[in-house]
């Protein structure tokens, strides 16, 4: 079995590194695990566990499922956290939702519904995670922080691919090992 997921590649702007650092230095004194810039990504269907003999045929089906559609665009919205039992956990930055996007999503989940994997039935909120908490000391700043950076992060990206991944957990945290690349429709090229 392997611990699989469905995902886009984010790859952020300088400017989004250069809040981000600033973001860092003022949450220095909070217990809060900072993900990779590399590792950025928004998922589309997190499946879990995957049969390793169904691998290759899970590709193929999401390659030809997906392989005609076109590229597209999305855009960041805000900087906020998620909260868990009231407690704030994970920070992120949203993404525009879109017909397109939550399209694609479907495609992506029936593909492993028709498998039999069983997913939660929950709004989407597409998103990047880009840290989590273990435990905040202040809230009262930490509110304040997120409302002065609550707009510091945006980016516009040409989504030209759709990644099958495998999440490995080592020592430093998980490992994304791509199982497959979906190559969507050049629009310029069509």
């Amino acid at each position: 079995m392997k611990r699989t997921f469905v995902a886009i590649k984010i790859k952020v702007n300088s400017d989004f590194v250069s809040s981000l650092k600033k973001l860092q230095i003022e949450l220095i004194k909070e217990n809060i695990r900072w993900i990779d810039i590399n590792k950025y990504h928004l998922t589309l269907c997190f499946v879990g566990n995957t049969d390793d003999k169904i691998l290759d045929l899970l590709s193929n089906k999401l390659n030809n499922e997906l392989r005609n559609y076109s590229e597209f665009c999305i855009s960041s919205t805000n900087f906020d956290v998620f909260r868990s039992s009231g407690k704030h956990r994970v920070f992120y930055v949203g993404i525009e939702n879109s017909n397109y996007l939550i399209k694609i999503k479907e495609i992506v989940q029936n593909i492993f519904m028709s498998y039999e994997y069983q997913f939660e039935v929950r709004e989407f909120k597409p998103h990047v995670t880009i840290a989590r908490a273990k435990q905040i000391n202040d809230r009262n700043n930490l509110v304040k922080i997120c409302e002065k950076y609550k707009d510091e992060f945006k980016f516009n990206l040409s989504i030209k691919n759709i990644y099958f991944y495998e999440s490995v957990l080592s020592y430093q945290g998980f490992i994304y090992k791509g199982i497959s690349k979906i190559v969507l429709v050049d629009n310029e090229n069509t």
